[in-house]
């Protein structure tokens, strides 16, 4: 286990120093008060997911317990409130009192950091828990023209790659791929190749493959 050595904040006098470590598995703990948090959280997109930070202090040495992520946004101790979005909650089970954190629909916008905050009568503390989302399958469709095939796949994270292959040729080269990212920071991603001679009299059917770190989507046009 490794442990770092800091001063605690407001802690400090003319004769005593005392001494807090901020350990390995997210716990940080000073002279009288606890501080819990995930260091990692992973969620599937389009999930709830629940952060929690967990203080363990005598409930009259609080002054305030709260998240805070994105700048601007916070979910704090006393708010108990509800929102399409978010979720904030807490209980009190003295001397342990949990702040919980709920994100509804998660999206690759909510990645990042969300930093746990204890402000007390002994100082101030705060750790940190990461948001990491996972891939966003989204949906897919095509369409056909007499000089060109599109393929397209909306709502996917990560980005990926668009392949095109003719039985075991590889088109890809030929093709132009355009990309947007949404609000949410999911992926529109197209890809258009021409109907070349080759390419529309050959007798095995044209795929549009797309392509991301452990996921592959098939789709067979022609």
């Amino acid at each position: 286990m490794i442990k770092v050595m800091s001063f605690c904040a407001g802690l400090k006098t003319r004769h005593v120093s005392i001494i807090c470590f901020a350990l390995a598995v997210s716990t940080v703990v000073c002279e009288g008060m606890e501080l819990k948090t995930a260091p990692l959280k992973v969620a599937r997109c389009g999930e709830n997911v629940t952060l929690t930070c967990e203080a363990t202090i005598k409930k009259s040495d609080i002054v305030s317990l709260s998240f805070a992520w994105g700048g601007n946004k916070t979910c704090k101790c006393e708010d108990s409130q509800t929102n399409p979005e978010v979720q904030c909650e807490s209980t009190d089970e003295s001397p342990h009192h949990r702040l919980n954190l709920t994100l509804i629909n998660v999206m690759p916008v909510n990645q990042g950091n969300y930093t746990c905050k204890l402000r007390s009568t002994k100082g101030v503390e705060a750790d940190k828990t990461h948001l990491a989302v996972k891939e966003c399958l989204g949906s897919s469709n095509s369409s056909t023209n007499q000089s060109d095939v599109t393929c397209w796949f909306d709502g996917v994270y990560p980005i990926g790659i668009i392949h095109w292959f003719r039985g075991d040729v590889n088109l890809t080269d030929s093709t132009t791929t355009r990309k947007e990212q949404d609000q949410y920071g999911r992926y529109n991603v197209s890809s258009t190749i021409g109907m070349t001679r080759q390419a529309s009299g050959s007798a095995d059917r044209l795929q549009c493959i797309w392509i991301m770190v452990e996921i592959m989507m098939v789709k067979f046009i022609l």
